[in-house]
């Protein structure tokens, strides 16, 4: 009677286990779901554009006044445009996977941000804004000119990456992020606050590798 006794509670410990298990194992598997990355919508066209919002005014960036890189050590994406001669926007997409769309989040380390004659790795800004309103003021999404903010998610939405033909790439995204205001240019400064920079952009560039 004893024996039987215990072997039904070691079954029923045993049954316990399983089901428990069971149930950490579904709930780790819903939590990795929810953290995927959705599709991104394509709604821009094909024709090559950049324009952005600042301070409420808008700029609008000619083809021959954007410059598009990319760097094949750590798979980043430059974009450097320039609407007048003053002020330049400088945008950073960090491990750029091709043929998908990716989100950009405010901040990245990479191998091309190694700090010299160590191995520790810097954290920089996505985007960084220069010449605005004045010519050596500059505004970045990670820096307030001293101390790093937290890197937050979805500065940049990248909408499209593909390839066009040989060595030909399109790339689409919309840029939704803060600039934040800079310690070193004085509170009393009538310019020096956060920024809000909307804008999209559609480019097209060679890459070699």
């Amino acid at each position: 009677m004893k024996r039987t006794f215990l072997i039904a509670v070691l079954v029923f410990l045993l049954a316990a286990c399983v089901n428990r298990r069971s149930d950490q194992q579904e709930k780790t598997e819903q939590t990795a779901g929810s953290q995927k990355t959705l599709p991104v919508t394509d709604t821009l066209p094909d024709e090559p554009q950049f324009n952005f919002t600042l301070d409420g005014k808008e700029y609008r960036v000619l083809p021959d006044d954007l410059m598009t890189s990319y760097s094949a050590t750590d798979t980043s994406i430059n974009i450097s445009a320039r609407p007048n001669d003053s002020l330049g926007l400088l945008i950073v997409l960090p491990h750029a996977v091709k043929n998908s769309s990716f989100n950009v989040p405010t901040g990245y380390s990479s191998i091309n941000t190694k700090i010299a004659f160590s191995e520790e790795l810097a954290v920089v800004p996505t985007v960084t804004l220069s010449g605005y309103p004045l010519k050596d003021v500059s505004f970045n999404n990670l820096y307030d000119g001293y101390h790093k903010k937290e890197v937050k998610p979805d500065a940049v939405t990248v909408t499209a990456f593909r390839q066009q033909e040989g060595r030909s790439w399109i790339l689409k995204g919309r840029i939704h992020t803060r600039l934040l205001k800079n310690v070193y240019e004085g509170k009393n400064n009538a310019y020096n606050h956060d920024y809000e920079l909307q804008g999209q952009f559609v480019v097209r560039f060679d890459i070699w590798e």
